[in-house]
């Protein structure tokens, strides 16, 4: 009866070891989100250019939103990508962000894995009178073959 009650006790012992080794294993797959820069956010917008064509950007702490207007109607082709979505199948974020500003102060900011990227900076400019605090964006113009400077006021 004793050698009965110590297997007992070994296999019980074995068993308990083994439910609470098991249960303080961590998983290490979290994913995390990606956040725009505090200096970029907020509802920016250009000026009608003389097509009557202007630009709207929507910028969350996880959002990038990008919509094109003509004569103050929205054309078709808006869209936006999140910070919370992740590109299928991977644990990379849809938004992408640099990681730090570039040498001349612009934050690169658009789709991940995609060729619309926007390099902006947040800079007071005067308008009207009165500094005002704008984005200033820059790309490069294959036709024009030199940089083209834009800039987006608060909404």
């Amino acid at each position: 009866m004793k050698k009965f009650r110590f297997i007992v006790l070994i296999f019980a012992a074995i068993i308990g070891f083994t439910l609470f080794s098991s249960s303080t294993q961590s998983v290490s797959a979290k994913s995390h989100y990606k956040t725009t820069p505090v200096s970029l956010r907020g509802k920016w917008t250009t000026h009608r250019d003389y097509d009557g064509n202007s630009q709207y950007l929507r910028i969350t702490k996880y959002k990038f939103y990008v919509a094109n207007y003509r004569y103050g109607r929205k054309q078709s082709g808006a869209w936006g990508v999140s910070g919370k979505k992740f590109l299928s199948g991977t644990t990379k974020p849809a938004l992408y962000v640099s990681k730090h500003k570039g040498s001349k102060g612009y934050w690169a900011i658009g789709g991940a894995g995609s060729d619309e990227i926007w390099h902006l900076k947040a800079v007071r400019k005067k308008h009207n009178g009165h500094k005002v605090k704008v984005l200033k964006s820059y790309s490069y113009d294959f036709d024009y073959q030199g940089n083209v400077v834009g800039y987006y006021y608060r909404k």
